[in-house]
């Protein structure tokens, strides 16, 4: 279903002096692969798996996850976990870049202050806390810093759901404990305090602590055109596609099958991300 990330309180307008979703000015790229990453990722299988909302018991009406089809992805890899704040910072300090800000944000959820970052560290004790409040932008460079990429939009559903159709990483129903979601915490937690959310490969927290960016432009009527292989999304487009829940997000914003959009020049407390990378051949 079409949702913009419409929180007035919790988006933090990053002023980057980009242009739409072309690269933005700012300082100048770092060189890729630089940066040193431990996390552990996950395969994924090459194969088929059903993208989408299913049509039965009848076609949805304007909705952006219709109409569902099978769609064929090579192998790669995932991130097991949400990129924390202690990996962001390692980033921010070798690379002399600028920490996620707070501050609008932490005026109005009180909650979040404990998050606030103080020069280009976090605090004490959040270390292990999903990164928030990054832009595409800021998402995309780190990715490229480590030698990674951000998955398309098709490998994170994938990665998430499996083969089998599933509505959430664990099975068709969700209940309160099964992921963070619906406003039951005052932000995200440490990866792994909810065992049941976790994807039929392995990957953490896809329904729920933290939503994440996906590396395709979004357009609502993609599915329709989409090509049936390794599709990357729109050649082009303003805005990003952002994939999972976070956790104040609704049940049905936490679905596999969900879609969301953002500017790539806003950060917002309920966004981070992830890694991908293509597997090499023959795994």
């Amino acid at each position: 279903m079409t949702r913009s990330l419409v929180w007035a309180f919790l988006a933090v307008a990053v002023v980057s002096g980009c242009g739409g979703a072309g690269r933005r000015a700012g300082p100048p790229a770092l060189p890729a692969g630089k940066g040193r990453d431990v996390s552990p990722m996950v395969p994924v299988p090459a194969g088929d798996f059903f993208r989408g909302r299913d049509a039965r018991p009848a076609p949805p009406k304007k909705r952006d996850d219709f109409p569902g089809r099978f769609v064929y992805l090579d192998s790669f890899k995932i991130d097991k976990f949400e990129v924390t704040n202690a990996a962001y910072g390692r980033f921010v300090r070798s690379a002399g870049r600028t920490a996620p800000s707070l501050r609008s944000a932490a005026r109005r959820i009180g909650s979040w202050s404990r998050f606030a970052w103080s020069g280009n560290r976090a605090p004490p004790g959040a270390g292990d806390i999903p990164v928030t409040l990054v832009t595409w932008f800021d998402a995309e460079e780190y990715c490229a810093w480590t030698g990674k990429r951000l998955p398309t939009e098709a490998e994170w559903e994938k990665a998430a759901r499996g083969t089998d159709r599933r509505i959430f990483p664990w099975g068709d129903l969700a209940a309160p404990g099964s992921s963070n979601f619906g406003k039951r915490q005052k932000g995200p937690l440490p990866s792994g305090n909810f065992p049941l959310d976790k994807s039929p490969y392995g990957a953490v927290d896809m329904a729920g602590n933290a939503a994440e960016w996906t590396s395709d432009y979004y357009e609502a009527a993609y599915y329709a055109r989409s090509p049936a292989r390794n599709p990357k999304g729109p050649r082009r487009g303003s805005l990003r596609v952002v994939r999972g829940g976070f956790w104040r997000s609704p049940e049905k914003d936490i679905r596999t099958d969900s879609r969301w959009k953002e500017a790539p020049s806003k950060a917002h407390a309920g966004v981070g991300f992830r890694y991908a990378r293509t597997a090499a051949p023959g795994r």
